[in-house]
Formats: structure tokens, sequence, C-alpha cells
């Protein structure tokens, strides 16, 4: 079933827009809106939460948040060109040096593209050593031929 949209999110960026870089708590959100204690207000909030999940509204200290006036909607397909790229440029690294090279904390679609690759003969596993957290072991892979991987993936 799909669900009815109510511009819910649309007024909630439009009202933490005209802060214009002030900080607020999501209590007056509830207020501007009239959104009575309970249940309601847990319906503002999963749109609300999703902003800062998303990293358009920051949070700050002391249940205080900000509107980032300069976000934007990342652009599909660059996080991959990011990947393939720290892939190459590294003689060896494991899934947790790309997701530092490609500024990313998904480390499921790396892994997705890790094993797409080995599958096509691009890369290949090396051998494992400790993660930097230093529990349990971590996989370390290589390009399997740099001029090829150049050519056919970048």
């Amino acid at each position: 079933m799909k669900r009815q949209r109510t511009g819910l999110a649309s007024r909630i960026r439009r009202w933490t827009r005209e802060r214009q870089g002030r900080s607020f708590a999501f209590q007056e959100i509830a207020e501007a809106f009239g959104v009575p204690r309970g249940r309601g207000r847990s319906d503002l909030y999963n749109p609300f939460y999703a902003f800062v999940l998303r990293g358009e509204i920051e949070r700050l200290a002391g249940g205080r948040y900000r509107y980032r006036q300069g976000w934007h909607r990342p652009v599909k397909g660059r996080l991959l060109v990011r990947i393939l790229k720290a892939m190459y440029l590294s003689a060896e690294w494991s899934v947790s040096d790309i997701m530092f090279f490609a500024e990313t904390r998904n480390r499921n679609y790396i892994h997705r593209v890790v094993q797409r690759m080995i599958a096509r003969g691009h890369i290949r596993l090396k051998g494992r050593r400790k993660p930097f957290h230093g529990r349990g072991l971590e996989r370390v892979y290589e390009v399997a031929s740099r001029e090829r991987f150049r050519v056919e993936v970048l």
C-alpha cells in the first residue's frame, strides 16, 4: 500500500531554513506546527530524524539542531567513482581502507563492489591483517592488473 504524502517534510525543511543558521530544539518545531505530545509528535519526529540521518539537519550539543544551509542531495554514481579510484590508487587495501578513502560509512555497498570486481577478475584477495580497531582479521585485496583495471573499469 502506498503511503499518502502529507507535505510534512517540505514544511519541516521550510521552517528550519527560515531559522537562518540559528539552533533549535525538536520541541520548538512541534510547538510551531501545533503538535501536542504523544502519537502526533512521533509522526513529526520520523521525517525530522530522516533529515538528521541524511545530514541535512546537524545535531548540536544539548538536544539542539541546526539546518545546514549549504546542504544538497548527493549525486548518484559519485560514490562508486571514489571507491574505484581508491582501489586503483592503493597498492593493497581492505574494505575499511576504502571506506576511509572514499569518505563513506557504507561498508555493505563497498563489499558488493569488491565481490563484483573479484567475479570479473579485476581484483584478488592478497591476504588478511589485523584491522585498525584491533579485533579479528580483515581481508586485504589488490588490483590484479593495474593496466586492465584502468582501461576496463575507470
